[in-house]
């Protein structure tokens, strides 16, 4: 749902937080709060905080550090874009608030936005049937892939949707935990294909370190395509594609 949001600069004291709203789990990060305030101090542009106007409460959704940092530097006044909203809207924005931007989703934090989002019952339909496992995906932004979403479905005590998933062109609607030998995505999920060397995670961890300098250190435009590149390859993981590796040419002797 798009929200009418409309930029208005607020005092600092007048936004509230509501822990139905803080989809990270555990407190906020000092580092990271501390980064902000010194990028505020140093006069870089900062994205505006979102807030939900829930009556007349005023709630933040989105920049909950940001938010902490200009507290920290006793700002009396921060920028924000705030759209009226319900609770229960407020509840489904502030899920996916955090997916392509800010702090990186910790397993935890992707975890209890799930656990909001099925305790909402947002992936049941209007008839209360649930949902795709693409449909859901996408309403969570990609913040898992339709596979992911298939397995965590089951861990809820939800049977996917088969028929729904088959029309959508999902490749593993035909054969869920179908035990028949075959490798399902339970057997994807569980590592049965065969867990990495010490020496191959150990370089695994060493590329995924490097990406992560990337994006930081990027603009807008590079984070949005390094996160496009890091999505595609997490479909092709989920799915279990195994990429093609290139043959050597011929040397001539």
């Amino acid at each position: 749902m798009d929200h009418a949001w409309k930029p208005q600069r607020l005092a600092v004291k007048s936004v509230r937080e509501r822990e139905s709203l803080q989809m990270r789990a555990g407190p906020l990060a000092p580092l990271h709060i501390n980064a902000l305030a010194g990028a505020m101090l140093g006069g870089q542009e900062v994205p505006p905080i979102k807030v939900a106007r829930i009556g007349k409460a005023l709630f933040v959704v989105d920049g909950f550090h940001r938010l902490a940092a200009a507290r920290s530097l006793g700002r009396e006044g921060i920028e924000a874009l705030v759209a009226p909203m319900g609770l229960e809207a407020a509840e489904a924005f502030a899920r996916v608030a955090n997916v392509g931007h800010g702090r990186n989703l910790t397993r935890h934090d992707k975890q209890r936005s799930w656990e909001s989002y099925v305790k909402a019952g947002a992936h049941l339909d209007s008839l209360g049937a649930v949902k795709s496992s693409r449909a859901i995906a996408a309403e969570l932004r990609g913040m898992y892939g339709h596979a992911t979403v298939m397995r965590k479905l089951r861990e809820a005590g939800f049977a996917p949707n088969r028929a729904l998933d088959a029309a959508e062109g999902s490749k593993w609607s035909g054969r869920y935990d179908n035990d028949d030998g075959g490798e399902d995505i339970d057997d994807l999920a569980d590592g049965a294909t065969g867990p990495l060397d010490a020496e191959g995670v150990v370089e695994a961890l060493g590329h995924l370190q490097a990406v992560e300098t990337l994006y930081f250190g990027s603009g807008d435009w590079g984070r949005s395509e390094t996160l496009g590149e890091v999505r595609k390859l997490l479909g092709r993981l989920e799915a279990n594609v195994t990429p093609a590796v290139p043959e050597e040419p011929e040397m001539d002797i």
